[in-house]
């Protein structure tokens, strides 16, 4: 029993929100995944690289995390070529965020399969957002937290509406392509572009 209570309210001294943020490790994965045709269509590393963001132990309660493409291919102890060529692929079909400057990655529908068990987890958002970088598509997301929160009942509004309309110092997305390989010249190929440098993502985009 002590065990038990260990695990559901975590170790003496963690605020109540550090022990929301560590709940939120649970993924709710919907098994029709495997009836969507554009899922299905992908290949196999396409599809491996999509379930490894919508699993992956950084990924928020909010369905955003800081990431890069060399961290999330050593994830996978894959090359890093490898993995952006499969990222590409899945980025085609699926909505995929990425902003390469500022190293955010979210999947934008994320709420309709991972929705809030409570309006207290929202409350818990607040100190979530910290670990989510500032760009514009941070405020995107906590747009979006909204308008999905007004479908949850009054309650999840009351506390969305609670959230800061916007972070501060967030910069404008670049125009490069998503995964483009640092240093390539400008081309015509998807995933060309110009490169900035070993360590980022591909480019700041809206995908799927």
């Amino acid at each position: 029993q002590a065990e038990a209570r260990f695990l559901l309210r975590g170790p003496p001294g963690r605020t109540w929100a550090a022990r929301r943020l560590s709940v939120a490790r649970y993924r709710k994965v919907d098994p029709r995944i495997w009836n969507d045709e554009k899922f299905r269509e992908l290949p196999d590393n396409a599809k491996l690289v999509f379930l490894l963001l919508l699993t992956h132990p950084h990924m928020t309660g909010l369905g955003a995390m800081r990431a890069t493409v060399q961290s999330l291919a050593a994830d996978l102890g894959w090359p890093v070529e490898a993995f952006r060529k499969a990222f590409q692929k899945a980025s085609e079909s699926l909505s995929i965020e990425v902003d390469e400057s500022a190293r955010f990655v979210a999947l934008s529908n994320w709420f309709r399969y991972n929705r809030p068990e409570s309006p207290n987890v929202i409350l818990s958002w607040t100190d979530t957002l910290d670990l989510i970088p500032e760009c514009e598509l941070k405020v995107s997301l906590i747009k979006r937290v909204k308008a999905f929160a007004k479908g949850w009942g009054e309650a999840f509004q009351k506390c969305a509406e609670r959230l800061p309309e916007r972070v501060a110092s967030a910069h404008s997305p670049s125009s490069k392509p998503p995964f483009a390989n640092p240093g390539a010249g400008t081309g015509t190929g998807a995933g060309a572009g110009a490169g900035t440098g070993a360590g980022e993502l591909g480019a700041s985009h809206l995908l799927g």
